[in-house]
């Protein structure tokens, strides 16, 4: 007998539940898609924040080329600006890309 009842108490609470909580795929669309415009924005400002910290670095190590009498530290610096500008144009398509998923 218990498993009867228990049989029947399953059954009550998958009618209960499938009437209550039900998701249609339009709904289920808006969850994801809110998710992950939430996830894309953090990549987003991530993104940024690392572009902007690259122009520091880059500004700064041009200061160092221009300052600096030593040839072997401006050839270093030098060296380290090119690193930087890739680096940045890096950072810069990656910021595009995501902007592209943000926007669609």
């Amino acid at each position: 007998m218990e498993l009867d009842d228990l049989q029947k108490t399953w059954r009550d609470l998958n009618k209960e539940t499938a009437t209550d909580h039900t998701l249609d795929s339009d709904s289920l669309r808006l969850i994801l898609q809110g998710r992950s415009r939430g996830v894309l924005e953090q990549l987003r400002f991530n993104s940024r924040i690392e572009l902007l910290i690259n122009m520091v670095c880059a500004v700064l190590l041009f200061a160092g080329i221009v300052l600096e009498d030593n040839f072997l530290m401006r050839l270093v610096f030098g060296a380290f600006l090119v690193y930087e500008v890739l680096l940045g144009y890096y950072f810069y398509q990656k910021l595009h890309i995501l902007h592209t998923f943000v926007s669609h």
